[in-house]
């Protein structure tokens, strides 16, 4: 239940996000977008709302209560939950969330493991030259330890890319070692060391479960799609954040060649939890990240960002507020905890002595049947009630006296039925009694049906 009300809220959070996202960076800048978009997806997985409902109890009603659902006999609902129980759907809908969750989950862990086991098979570490060179250099000037962090050759990969989350590698292509120079090194080695020091693999990581926990939901892979270009964007940003317009033209140079080296190689699975300098990306996204390298946008304006992060705040509010509105109706279609009742039975926390359902109820035009005892069970006691509330024990049907003509009145047959958990269920039935021989009788179908969780019938 937690994951569908979850759904609704940063279903409607995500929507907000995708459509803005372009306006907001024309605004902001890369890394304030892209620390949005992480505060989107986490959306998905916090529960905003919950406080909210701890406060109000409706948590504790719907963790410790049934909901009744109540039916009428040949409506459309009736069939619709009459069904539902048939093919249990709520257990249903629950074992293809878990069996989908397994299968992706498995899925992307068999494919990472088949790209570590290729690069354990595949790969040398890089020693001496240009390469070694500029990755020790660039490590000293950003104080990070170079005992933490492997460069290797590969050919598992077809780009430059960093794997690892508490050990990171970064890997080079082995056909990209010998056609870069000196500077095209340098850039490329200090975009994937920002990509350590930002911490992306571990976003993209965790933006992979996230992914695994809500796979049926697309704007959670679309969410996490643009999450990954946002990081490309900030890297740029962080790089070239004091570059001069040459420097600029110089990381625009490599990136293009980049990416005319890239093309012919033959692709391989397993980088989608890895950062990399240049990955496939649509057009547009190609076109939006050259223009932000020719764009110092790290000095946006305050105002803007106090702008966008009031919006967002309001829209998580609204949307956790629209999730706790209808946690009702998600428990009415996704729960398996329905109490399933006929129209006119009634639940109560206890009986008492002035609404103890032994009151005379009316009969309406109803089919009554001689030799039908609605109910009948061992352990339920029986009682017939007249329109001036007298009411007597019930035992059974009269037994047949002398022939004569049969003087009905107007009853209710009472059927009370304790459980062992001190509840009960009090059914009354339409009847009519003979005045005479005290022949009964009776409708098959309940009138009224009163349930309390608490029996303080004598």
């Amino acid at each position: 239940m937690l994951v569908c009300m979850l759904t609704l809220s940063g279903s409607m959070i995500s929507s907000f996000f995708l459509v803005s996202q372009t306006l907001i960076y024309d605004f902001t800048s890369a890394n304030f977008t892209a620390k949005l978009n992480k505060f989107v997806m986490f959306s998905l997985i916090i529960p905003y709302f919950l406080p909210w409902s701890i406060w109000d109890q409706s948590a504790k009603i719907l963790l410790e209560y049934d909901l009744i659902v109540t039916l009428e006999e040949g409506t459309l609902k009736d069939a619709v939950y009459t069904l539902r129980e048939a093919v249990h759907f709520a257990d249903v809908i629950q074992i293809l969330w878990l069996c989908g969750m397994v299968v992706y989950l498995i899925f992307h862990v068999a494919v990472f493991a088949a790209f570590l086991r290729r690069v354990r098979e595949n790969s040398r570490e890089i020693e001496k030259g240009a390469w070694r060179a500029e990755f020790d250099a660039l490590c000293g000037e950003k104080k990070m330890k170079t005992g933490k962090i492997r460069l290797l050759s590969t050919t598992a990969a077809t780009k430059i890319c960093t794997v690892g989350v508490a050990r990171h590698i970064v890997l080079v292509p082995e056909y990209l070692l010998e056609r870069l120079d000196a500077h095209e090194i340098n850039i490329v080695l200090r975009h994937e060391l920002t990509h350590i020091e930002k911490h992306d693999v571990a976003a993209k990581v965790a933006a992979l479960v996230l992914c695994c926990i809500f796979w049926f939901n697309p704007l959670a892979h679309m969410t996490k799609k643009t999450l990954f270009g946002w990081l490309e964007l900030r890297c740029d940003e962080t790089v070239l954040k004091a570059a001069d317009a040459s420097s600029r033209r110089a990381y625009s140079d490599t990136l293009l060649k980049m990416m005319k080296e890239q093309q012919g190689q033959k692709k391989r699975k397993g980088q989608v939890a890895a950062a990399c300098f240049s990955r496939e990306q649509s057009a547009d996204f190609v076109k939006k990240r050259f223009e932000g390298v020719f764009q110092n946008k790290c000095g946006t304006a305050k105002l803007a960002k106090t702008i966008i992060l009031t919006g967002a705040v309001c829209m998580i509010a609204y949307a956790n507020s629209f999730a706790k509105e209808l946690d009702h109706a998600t428990f009415y279609v996704f729960s398996n905890h329905l109490c399933l009742s006929q129209k006119g039975e009634s639940y109560i926390e206890k009986c008492s002595e002035n609404d103890n359902g032994f009151e005379y109820v009316p009969v309406n035009r109803v089919t009554l049947l001689e030799g039908i005892l609605p109910g009948m069970s061992g352990t339920a006691e029986y009682s017939i009630v007249y329109p001036d509330g007298t009411r007597e024990i019930f035992s059974g049907q009269a037994a047949d006296g002398p022939p004569h003509e049969h003087i009905f009145q107007n009853a209710n047959l009472k059927c009370h039925l304790k459980s062992d958990d001190g509840s009960c269920k009090l059914s009354t039935y339409a009847a009519r009694v003979c005045e005479t021989c005290g022949k009964m009788l009776t409708s098959s179908k309940w009138m009224q049906r009163n349930t309390a969780y608490e029996c303080n019938h004598v």
